[in-house]
């Protein structure tokens, strides 16, 4: 911590919420071993001593066994003989979700309609609430969004509402308690990049514990993108043509906690954070020296001066239990230009009756601060043109002549948009841009694929398949769509005909990846154990992508596709056929439609780690160069995410396999000699089941 001030205090607040092993200040903190017991589970039967105290004599054991795929079956036997058993699984809590009213969810629908400058409450309560929903909400500015301290269900009512991961480019994280990053891994794992806007400290606090449950290094995996919002330090971000402004102030908390203001045009919004509004214990803490005098007038004025004057249009002032938490009264003291500006958050219902000032804010209901405007709308509707596949190097001002001829039309769910079939004689053709949404193509009433924000249809019907649609299109939830001409699309081809021989690309390689997608996920299903692979949930539109950097190579039976110890040139998605991995001669692993592999040497420098070659009659690959895999993993963090899962794994079966070969002759794990692998059983009971990471 290289501020003093700020070290001190976190002690401060550490010891002074502490508990201590005894009543007395001197006596030692309690620790997790003073609360908890952990027993590891080996692979077979666990018994566990059912005791009062520690050293007590055991009144019975508990017995648990593994049960695949992932319950165990438990038996409690007490001394007195008395038994009883039950298999149980491990799945998640069931939660009641809370409904979202139509007239609430459709401002956010559609990122044109969202404010210049908003908050929307997707949670208000706390973790020690089972009624209520974690506290969590969204900051709009030009349509996009700040989720600060995503919850699980805050991104599930995101999702329910119809606002796309990419429209929420940034999370502000206040501090580590699991009620408020609950939620994070999750988002920062969607398919599209998340940028973490946090204080250093809570930055590297977040660092640590991401590492520790998951075993990844998000920051040198590339999994996130920091933003630092250090208290006496402000921070200005450019959103959507707005310069907003981050403040950050150091809480009174247990750990390092942040509360924040974020100014837009002249308008600014507040948040506590967790903290102890108590004016009495903190002139007192300052009278001590345990505050800086800068502290002190963060903790008391950093929302409103001295004599009440408010500092911020709106503020959200966490209310939780005492006394880690500000008491609901502290607040009824504040003047009443504050109190009408000022919300609850962090706080049961039952502890924030109606009536109380200042009260709840109303769940989903979107509190405006600046109304969208013309140039919001004109920047919301660019930046999705930018994200289409094609279209991602064209320049702005051609965008923007697009734009200004096009039509932005509105689709209520179950809307026929394009209809399969003959267009009549001066039926004019048209291509569209999925501005929010979602629609699904249809043939004879089959859902094929489905397509959601920056995907396109109806470009190939104007090149190639004139005067008939060979699918239904219909919004599949209520959408917005930016609608092109036949002239506009020649006119951009016309400038730029790469755009032409993408589209080309995208229509010839997507479908195979589709395929290749559909059997991956089929044979994740044959095999509950088998982790998911890189493609199961891969979109049409994320397809797409790989499809545009992606280069198609044919290969024949036995001709070897990478060469251990070489020098990597790239990444590999198996579109058809069946490959072999070998590590040393050995044979390690197979590989079948969807697996990929080649990213081990990209992603840790160095040689090839296995050699990789053809076992069935033909395959077909999608090759990718190192640049682009690079660029894809910068641009779609959850495949970034999957590829160093699988690489982990990977790296930990070669080393296996090396092991095994250097300390004896024989199979390493079960592998067989290169030699023999015409004949060699590399079905589902094979020994070697990790490589890939689902396939048996």
């Amino acid at each position: 911590m290289p501020d003093p001030g700020a070290y001190h205090l976190f002690r401060q607040a550490f010891e002074l919420y502490a508990a201590r092993q005894r009543r007395d200040a001197t006596s030692p903190l309690r620790r997790l071993d003073d609360y908890v017991d952990f027993t590891v589970l080996s692979p077979g039967e666990t018994v566990v001593p059912i005791v009062r105290r520690r050293g007590d004599t055991p009144l019975g054991q508990v017995r648990l066994r593994p049960h695949p795929p992932g319950g165990f079956d438990v038996r409690i036997v007490l001394a007195d003989g008395r038994s009883s058993e039950k298999r149980m699984e491990v799945t998640p809590p069931a939660r009641k979700e809370t409904r979202i009213p139509a007239a609430l969810r459709r401002p956010l629908q559609f990122a044109t309609a969202r404010p210049r400058f908003g908050v929307t409450p997707l949670g208000t309560s706390h973790g020690f609430d089972p009624l209520g929903d974690l506290t969590s909400f969204v900051i709009w500015v030009n349509g996009k969004g700040i989720l600060v301290d995503p919850s699980p269900e805050a991104l599930t009512y995101l999702r329910r509402i119809g606002v796309a991961p990419v429209d929420i480019p940034y999370v502000f994280l206040t501090h580590v308690h699991a009620d408020h990053d609950g939620g994070l891994l999750e988002k920062l794992l969607s398919w599209s990049r998340t940028t973490l806007i946090a204080s250093d400290v809570v930055f590297r606090a977040f660092l640590e514990k991401a590492e520790l449950i998951t075993g990844h290094d998000f920051e040198r995996e590339g999994l996130v993108k920091h933003l630092p919002a250090n208290p006496g330090a402000s921070l200005s971000i450019e959103v959507g043509g707005d310069t907003i402004t981050v403040e950050a102030r150091w809480n009174l908390h247990p750990i390092p906690t942040n509360g924040f203001k974020i100014a837009v045009a002249g308008q600014t919004f507040g948040y506590s954070g967790d903290t102890q509004y108590d004016p009495e214990l903190l002139t007192a803490m300052r009278g001590r020296d345990d505050l800086t005098a800068g502290q002190y007038e963060d903790l008391m004025h950093f929302f409103w001066a001295a004599d009440g004057t408010p500092r911020v249009e709106l503020l959200y002032h966490e209310a939780g239990i005492p006394p880690v938490h500000t008491d609901r009264r502290q607040l009824e003291g504040l003047s009443t230009l504050m109190k009408a500006r000022t919300f609850l958050v962090h706080v049961a219902d039952k502890d924030a009756p109606p009536g109380v000032v200042p009260c709840k804010p109303p769940l989903f209901s979107t509190q405006v601060l600046l109304p969208p405007t013309t140039q919001s709308r004109e920047v919301n509707l660019l930046d999705t043109m930018r994200l289409v596949s094609y279209l991602y190097d064209v320049p702005r001002d051609t965008l923007e002549t697009l734009l200004r001829g096009a039509e932005i039309r509105s689709y209520h769910r179950h809307a026929l948009i394009v209809r399969r079939g003959p267009l009549g004689e001066k039926e004019p053709l048209h291509f569209f841009i999925i501005a929010d949404g979602e629609v699904s193509v249809r043939e004879g009433g089959v859902v094929k694929t489905r397509l959601k924000k920056a995907d396109t249809f109806g470009e190939w019907g104007i090149s190639h398949q004139r005067g008939y649609r060979v699918a239904d299109i219909v919004a599949s939830r209520p959408c917005q769509c930016i609608r092109l001409s036949e002239a506009q699309y020649w006119w951009l081809v016309e400038r730029h005909p790469a755009v032409q021989e993408r589209v080309a690309k995208i229509r010839a390689l997507l479908p195979r990846l589709e395929m290749a997608r559909d059997r991956h996920r089929l044979q994740g299903r044959a095999s509950v154990s088998s982790p998911l692979g890189l493609m199961t949930r891969t979109t049409s539109g994320q397809l797409a992508k790989l499809a545009m950097f992606g280069e198609l190579r044919s290969l024949k039976k036995n001709q070897t596709v990478i060469v251990e110890g070489e020098e990597p040139d790239g990444f590999f998605i198996l579109l058809s056929g069946h490959l072999s991995a070998t590590v040393g001669g050995w044979v390690v692993g197979e590989l079948s439609e969807g697996d990929s592999f080649g990213e081990m040497a990209l992603l840790e420098g160095g040689k090839r780690h296995a050699t990789i070659r053809v076992v069935s009659v033909d395959a077909e690959v999608l090759f990718m160069s190192t640049l682009d895999f690079q660029r894809l993993l910068e641009t779609l963090p959850a495949l970034s995410w999957g590829i160093w899962e699988m690489a982990g794994r990977r790296r930990h079966i070669s080393r296996q396999s090396q092991a095994a070969h250097e300390g004896k002759d024989a199979s390493p794990a079960g592998g067989v000699r290169a030699r023999d692998q015409g004949t060699a059983n590399l079905g589902p009971d094979r020994p070697t089941p990790d490589y890939p990471p689902h396939n048996r």
